[in-house]
């Protein structure tokens, strides 16, 4: 949403200077998105780094970092001046989980097990993406039909089963912010049913909210599941070091379906302040993630499938079968129809956070 914020006002500003350059208006849109997203990551270096992985920037990689860059710290300036004044809590610095984490040998191997864990952990959200998606079209079509609205009446439900998960799931309430504080510290007194159906509760609402018009992606969403799942890891084999866990399933769970392992492992490094030799598990668990659920094709066949029922006439909807995950179809190879790893034929993600 705050990247999208950015990029309608900097379209504007680029309308009124009149920008004829087509490259010209996307950098200058693409300025913007960077200055909603340089207050909303911990660091305006992440924003910046973001952008340049999702959205391709034109002119030189120089002169693009420079426009970006300028309005992402001018924007991480002033919200860091009038944080104190807002409802918004600071990130509190976290050392211990670093300090208490020896990096091995073995950790590497155990990175691949996370990067595959977390793939279908993505895999799962994304199916229950999808079939919530179903099911409200369908209940909005046959609630058209009767004197009520389809839109108000699936909005309401939406709202009432988030209401009850979070009644029910404490740790699924907001986008983890709230109870991340909570998880970390509290990890040796938590359930590990209560994780795991807190995982579940988690991408259920995920679900609900991206396909009953709330405002939000599945970003953030998918960071906080990454943040329960490394709890529950560290409840389950303690041997793994709870930083390590943490910092491997956070990135790894939305690196598998987004195309920005970079990004990932700077968020994990940031909060974390993990050292060199720390960072290779990180980055081993992203590239596993992507690699296991995108690399191989299989988010591709799942756009194809939704492709052929557009087709067929069976969805009139602008968006696709997984909510506001968008794969654009001339991202898939015309020959194989499978996303390449090895090109840009990667999917394209919307900037939604």
């Amino acid at each position: 949403m705050q990247g999208n914020l950015g990029g309608g006002l900097a379209q504007v500003v680029s309308e009124r200077m009149e920008l004829k350059d087509k490259d010209d208006q996307k950098l200058c849109v693409l300025s913007g998105m960077s200055a909603a997203m340089g207050a909303l990551f911990p660091t305006p270096v992440l924003g910046v780094l973001m952008i340049h992985e999702l959205a391709n920037p034109p002119k030189s990689y120089m002169e693009s970092t420079l426009l970006m860059s300028v309005p992402a710290i001018a924007s991480f300036m002033v919200f860091f001046a009038i944080q104190q004044y807002t409802w918004i809590d600071e990130i509190e610095a976290n050392y211990m989980l670093s300090m208490n984490w020896k990096f091995e040998k073995w950790q590497c191997g155990a990175a691949v097990l996370i990067g595959m864990t977390s793939a279908g952990v993505s895999l799962i959200s994304l199916v229950g993406v999808g079939l919530m998606k179903q099911l409200l079209l369908r209940l909005k079509q046959r609630v058209d039909n009767t004197k009520l609205s389809g839109t108000i009446v699936v909005a309401t439900l939406g709202g009432f089963l988030i209401g009850l998960v979070n009644y029910a799931l404490p740790l699924t309430i907001g986008r983890g912010n709230l109870v991340s504080s909570a998880l970390i510290k509290g990890t040796s007194q938590l359930n590990p049913r209560l994780l795991r159906c807190s995982i579940f509760g988690r991408a259920f609402t995920m679900a609900v909210s991206m396909n009953c018009g709330f405002v939000g992606g599945f970003v953030m969403p998918l960071i906080s599941i990454g943040l329960t799942c490394g709890v529950l890891c560290h409840k389950q084999y303690d041997n793994i070091p709870l930083g390590m866990s943490l910092a491997c399933f956070i990135a790894a769970v939305p690196s598998a379906l987004c195309p920005m392992p970079f990004t990932m492992l700077g968020i994990s490094c940031y909060v974390f302040f993990l050292g060199l030799q720390q960072t290779v598990p990180v980055f081993i668990s992203c590239i596993v993630a992507y690699l296991c659920l995108t690399g191989i094709g299989v988010l591709g066949a799942m756009q194809e499938r939704a492709n052929k029922n557009k087709q067929k006439g069976q969805d009139d909807d602008n968006m696709d079968d997984f909510g506001d995950i968008v794969i654009n179809d001339s991202d898939v190879d015309s020959d194989s129809r499978d996303v390449s790893m090895y090109s840009k034929k990667a999917p394209k993600f919307s900037t939604n956070s």
